[in-house]
């Protein structure tokens, strides 16, 4: 048994086939669907909703004949067969009621033919009724299921004596199951074997399942086969075991989804099979097998961010469909209740359409059973689902304990509530295991099928939204009933407008007759100029709701985005959907704003740069790497081909490396070469660019559990096999002696330093000591250092002198003397992937649990990153910070932004332009100003001015101030409109006066002291003046000359402040303890004076038309003033909920810009609506338009300056495109609802 060299034996599935079988009761007498419970003699359903096939569900399992005959011939011929499919196609169902089945059968058939004797027994593992699983020890869980079903079989066998090893007692069991020829059969069946990954990823100590298990598989003696079932996207997770168990992949079988004509058996069936049962005459109209056959192919029943909703696809042919089958089971299931409900014989069409089809009745299974739960059980349930569903849609099972740890919830409320789900017909979770006796807590929970899982999250996300969402609509429906009510006012005033005209009408007809006429044609014209008056109001109504909504929409996706309610992708979806929608009606940006706000507050915070997917097959375990500039990945599929791909650059690059798997492989620096290690042992290096071969270093004998690496610039070569290193020049072929190696020592992995000057090795001994060894180019140890456990991976700094290691959940920083620095961590599980950043000072971390974590060298945590659809199998820094990578071992790559998480900058549109000099008082207080042709000039605390010319990223040299930081009066910096003359007021109170040519040609304009200080200054063409301030609230207008002018009485108080309007025929001063603000001529005469505000005023600003004023406070908000006009209103503008420390007008007076405490700098209609949000994470002391009006530059804290790109509604789309540039190369279908992109000009 298991020998390849035996005839394959092969039972014969027909049990049930009516023209093979004379007697079709012996069948329901093997097989018998068990009826409901109630009285009735009739089956309550034949179809199992997401309810798994079970031995006794035989009779009802249609359409998957030939793959179970397949699969018994598998399982019956070789020690280990590998089966894989997606999740939901059926896999356990499949070897329950037709694999277990058909072998049951055979052992029943036995005991007839040996007096008793069963010859063979079949085993599921793990059991549906979850008493033993992967989650326990999964050695002994394996034995006591054996022991347990062939005990339900009640064939009177005596389990083995304990204490034997695992060989000893699968060879006890055949030798009581063959009786007295000792020649009885075990097959395993080994389900869900991902779920072992899941919850022993580190399990490699003697005695557990990961070495007992190959020990079995490779005993020639034992009568015992195995078949492992187990997810396709965990299909790469078995290489774990491929140096253990030689050909692991040799018999695999690929389990696909139900094709049609299989499909429409699965329907029709079950009701031929209960009509025959129970003497029944049920039926279903064939419309109605079209209808659901169409609506239930895979991808047509979609989950997602954006709700339920399938995908618009080609009418197929039967031969053609793939079928989701826990979904036709779900709608099956629906629709003989309800048609059982109405006492209906008949499957109808017109039922499944009342029902909403298949999307709203997979929606409702879930969605029905959260209604009935309390408003605190589903907040309950939101917290939990995350932990019983990963990333990636897998189940994981936790207990009563462990969920009310990581949620905080009473555990008595949180076990009462997992109760109820467990119950009832519509299950959500079930139990796994059981408590212990006296823990009731320690009992474990999981999701009750694979189907569920999306729809349990979405459920959440759409849950949490709701929750996150009433306090924005609560504003939003006081706005609109205030709305509303301001327009019936309007309706009844023009109402009570309309009977007062009426009336006087008729008064003057009664007065004068011969007015008739007159009055007619008067009338006449009102109710004419009425009726143009109401179509008129009405299209502008009906705009403003059209502008209402899309500005509503707007706001909810940023809001969803803010919350993490929605992912990145979905976000710039939704907000990019909309910004065509504004454009296509033709709509002002202002009409609009949280369009272009949504879009570019989403674009400017996301973290993902991209959204790549690979889908040219199924990466390997190891088949992942990255060249170190970030620039090159390369990807080893199972089928043996090499995909290569510039990350700058659409498309791949490929080439058949093998026929074998390639199980690990490496790409050297520039990308040019890659190197190819496989299945059977082959090991080759090749042209990265043409595909040909450049060397093989296959050897005589199999390698065996192959690692590779190549040097930094692709000519040297590490290999290490069977725990053997090998060190070879690729050009010459020389193999180059390794003096390291002991014979006894178990090498793990070797790698090279950026430098190519050394390398890295982590080895064990027998007794399983770990160490870290730094080797010289030609193998020679410079230094060794024993490790506390067992090293997953292990990187170089990029100057040679450190090294990292991860080791289960933590990394570790050592020097290169062997002593450790930090230790990081944080995250839940095995760290895959290490990477330091392009200078050294930053590691990031990736792990199983689908995080990237970013620390600083000292083990602070800086940020993660979310949102991967699996494991974390390789991150890259590329040459710029910016090029930060991720690649899961699904093949999914992302490019990330990294700059605007962990610095100010943000991608593509911040610009650190003050990078150069250290402004001693830059970082207490700054002010930045623009000139006409487009020079830019900063100033700090102590007075000291930097001017930058247009579009350059480097200043002239400092105009030093020399004054002293006394925080008299804010800095303050001046520029001539023509940039040839420079002003600055120092935090003392002193101007000085600069050519622009000479930064040596200070003139001192005014010396501030403690009676008077300097506090504006106008350099004009024709004329430039100063106004300086006392503490008794004179200020005083001067000429260069120190000629006084004119002299304004303000009021006493230290924050005086003053501004000239852009006309240069006014000046502002703010003064007195209540902050008075006047308005005043150059002749010293009070022009308008306000008072009555509250808090502190930060900034005051002219509008360019010198009409208006705005006034920003500490306190967060901004009046905007009528500057001629005596109306005293304090109702705010707008207010920004941070203090304000300065504000600007654009050039064309339509937007007002404003700097804020908390780090942003926004950017807001003349009406106040938010149009642009930048955030930074330190205060901005000033921020300003620049001369052409495209950028916003700022200067904020710690000696940082900014300047942001300003773009409109269709720049903001065609980055948004570009951001989708490589989703939507590889998802045509969503494409064509993007096509608009293709009319954008977008550029990487």
């Amino acid at each position: 048994m298991g020998d390849d060299t035996n005839v394959a034996k092969t039972i014969t599935h027909n049990s049930r086939n009516p023209d093979i079988l004379k007697n079709e009761a012996d069948i329901f007498e093997v097989s018998q669907v068990t009826p409901h419970s109630d009285d009735t003699k009739y089956l309550k359903i034949p179809y199992k909703g997401l309810n798994p096939y079970t031995e006794n569900d035989t009779s009802i399992f249609f359409g998957r004949e030939s793959d179970i005959q397949e699969m018994v011939n598998n399982l019956l011929a070789w020690r280990l067969t590998i089966l894989y499919g997606k999740s939901g196609v059926g896999k356990s169902s499949i070897l329950r009621a037709g694999v277990t089945h058909i072998l049951h059968e055979e052992a029943q058939q036995n005991r007839i033919d040996y007096d008793g004797i069963p010859k063979l027994a079949v085993v599921v593992f793990p059991s549906l009724e979850r008493d033993f699983s992967w989650r326990d020890d999964p050695l002994a869980s394996l034995i006591q299921q054996i022991e347990v079903t062939i005990a339900q079989r009640g064939w009177d066998i005596q389990p083995p004596e304990s204490g034997l090893s695992f060989i000893e007692t699968l060879s006890s069991w055949t030798d009581a199951l063959g009786g007295e020829d000792y020649d009885g059969e075990l097959y395993l069946i080994l389900d869900q074997f991902e779920e072992y990954f899941l919850y022993h990823a580190n399990e490699k100590a003697d005695g557990t399942f990961y070495t007992e298990f190959p020990r079995a598989v490779n005993c020639p003696s034992l009568r015992v086969n195995f078949l492992i079932s187990t997810r396709k996207d965990s299909l790469a997770a078995l290489d774990r075991f491929k140096s253990l168990i030689p050909g692991l992949l040799e018999h695999r079988l690929e389990m696909g989804h139900l094709r049609g004509e299989a499909a429409e058996e699965a329907i029709t069936k079950p009701i031929d099979y209960y009509n025959r049962q129970y003497n029944t005459n049920i039926s279903i109209e064939q419309s109605l097998v079209n209808a659901i056959l169409e609506e239930v192919q895979v991808g047509k029943v979609i989950l997602g961010d954006s709700g339920l909703g399938g995908v618009e696809a080609k009418h197929k042919v039967l031969s053609e469909m793939q079928i989701e089958t826990p979904y036709l089971q779900l709608v099956m299931e629906r629709l003989w209740k309800e048609e059982h409900d109405r006492e209906s014989n008949l499957l109808r069409l017109e039922t499944f359409k009342a029902l909403g089809q298949a999307d709203q009745i997979v929606k409702d299974h879930l969605n029905h059973q959260m209604e009935l739960l309390t408003e605190e059980e589903r907040q309950i349930a939101a917290s939990i689902f995350q932990y019983l569903v990963t990333l990636s849609g897998m189940k994981c099972a936790c207990s009563v304990f462990e969920l009310a740890t990581h949620t905080r919830c009473n555990s008595i409320r949180l076990k009462q509530l997992l109760e109820k789900l467990a119950s009832g017909k519509q299950r959500i979770v079930r139990p796994e295991g059981k408590a212990k006796s006296d823990q009731p807590d320690t009992q474990r929970y999981e999701i009750f099928h694979d189907a569920l899982a999306n729809p349990i999250l979405d459920w959440r996300r759409r849950y949490l939204e709701q929750q996150k969402l009433e306090v924005e609509k609560a504003k939003l429906e006081e706005k609109r009933r205030q709305e509303t009510e301001k327009l019936q006012i309007e309706v009844e005033q023009q109402r009570l407008e309309s009977d007062k005209q009426r009336l006087e009408i008729q008064r003057q007809q009664t007065k004068s007759e011969k007015k008739i006429g007159r009055a007619l044609i008067t009338t006449g014209l009102f109710a004419l100029g009425i009726v143009g008056w109401l179509c008129s109001w009405l299209f502008i109504k009906d705009r403003e709701i059209q502008i209402n909504r899309l500005n509503l929409q707007g706001s909810k996706a940023l809001v969803e985005f803010q919350l993490n309610t929605a992912s990145e992708l979905e976000s710039v979806k939704s907000a990019m959907r909309l910004g065509h929608i504004a454009q296509e009606k033709n709509l002002a940006e202002e009409e609009v704003p949280s369009l272009s706000l949504s879009l570019q507050q989403i674009l400017h915070r996301i973290r993902a740069k991209n959204q790549l997917t690979f889908t040219q097959g199924i990466p390997t375990r190891r088949g992942i790497a990255q060249s170190a500039n970030g620039q090159w990945i390369a990807l080893g599929t199972i089928d043996g081909m090499v995909y290569r791909r510039n990350l700058n650059i659409l498309g791949w690059s490929k080439f058949k490396a093998t026929d074998n798997s390639v199980s690990n492989l490496d790409i050297s620096d520039d990308g040019q070469r890659i190197a190819t290690a496989t299945t059977e042992g082959e090991v080759k290096v090749w042209d990265a660019t043409t595909g040909q071969l450049i060397r093989d270093f296959t050897p005589d004998a199999v390698y065996e559990h192959l690692r590779i690496r190549l040097s930094p610039d692709g000519q040297k070569l590490v290999v290490i096999s069977s725990s053997i290193p090998h060190l070879w020049e690729i050009d010459s072929g020389e193999r180059l002696v390794i003096p390291f190696h002991n014979s006894r020592d178990i090498i793990q992995q070797i790698i090279f330093s950026p430098d190519g000057q050394k390398m890295a090795m982590v080895s064990s001994n027998v007794e399983k000591i770990f160490s870290i060894s730094l080797l010289d180019l030609r193998g020679n140890v410079i230094n060794s250092w024993q490790v506390p456990s067992d090293i997953l991976n292990l990187r170089f700094s990029p100057d040679s002198e450190q090294l990292v290691s991860s080791s289960g959940n933590s990394a570790t920083l050592w020097n290169l003397q062997g002593d450790e620095l930090t230790t990081f961590q944080g995250h839940w599980s095995s760290i895959r992937a290490l990477a330091f950043s392009p200078d050294g000072k930053e590691l990031a971390t990736g792990a199983e649990d689908g995080f990237v974590r970013v620390w600083d060298l000292n083990g602070q945590e800086k940020f993660s990153l979310k949102g991967h659809d699996s494991w974390i199998a390789a991150i890259r820094f590329g040459s710029d910070i910016r090029n930060f990578t991720t690649i899961t071992n699904l093949g999914t790559i992302r490019l990330w932004d990294v700059t605007s998480k962990s610095c100010d900058s943000a991608e593509n549109l911040c610009t650190t332009f003050i990078n150069t000099y250290k402004f001693s008082g830059f970082r207490y207080q700054a002010e930045v100003v623009f000139s006409q042709d487009g020079h830019m000039a900063t100033v700090s605390g102590n007075g000291t001015a930097y001017l930058w010319p247009p579009n350059q990223t480097k200043p002239s040299k400092p105009f030093m101030g020399g004054g002293k930081r006394t925080f008299r009066v804010k800095p303050r910096v001046f520029l001539s409109p023509d940039a040839k003359r420079l002003a600055t007021i120092a935090s003392d109170g002193t101007a000085r006066l600069w050519s622009t040519q000479n930064e040596n040609s200070a003139t001192q304009l005014f010396k501030g002291h403690s009676g008077e200080k300097a506090v504006a200054i106008a350099l004009g063409m024709d004329r430039s003046l100063l106004v300086t301030a006392s503490e008794d609230g004179i200020f005083r207008l001067k000429d260069f000359r120190r000629n006084i002018i004119a002299e304004f009485s303000g009021y006493k108080g230290r924050s005086s402040q003053a501004i000239f309007s852009p006309n240069g025929k006014l000046i502002a001063t703010v003064s007195g303890k209540n902050n008075i603000l006047q308005i005043w001529n150059l002749q010293g005469q009070l022009l308008n004076e306000f008072d009555g505000y509250s808090g502190a005023v930060s900034a005051i600003r002219f509008s360019p038309d010198s009409r208006k004023l705005a006034t920003a406070f500490l306190d967060g908000n901004v009046y905007l003033r009528n500057v001629r006009r005596k109306e005293r209103s304090l109702k705010p503008l707008f207010s920004t909920g941070s203090s304000i420390l300065n504000i600007r007008f654009s050039a064309d007076g339509q937007k007002l810009a404003t700097a804020s405490f908390d780090g942003k700098a926004q950017i807001r209609s003349i009406q106040g609506e938010k149009l642009i949000e930048f955030q930074t994470l330190n205060g901005l002391w000033d921020v300003n338009f620049t001369s052409n009006g495209q950028r916003l530059a700022a200067v904020g804290w710690r000696e940082k300056g900014y300047l942001w790109q300003i773009e409109d509604l269709n720049q903001l789309l065609q980055k948004g495109c570009d951001w989708m540039r490589d989703y939507l190369e590889t998802h045509p279908d969503e494409a064509k609802e993007f096509v608009f992109c293709n009319d954008l000009s977008v550029s990487r």
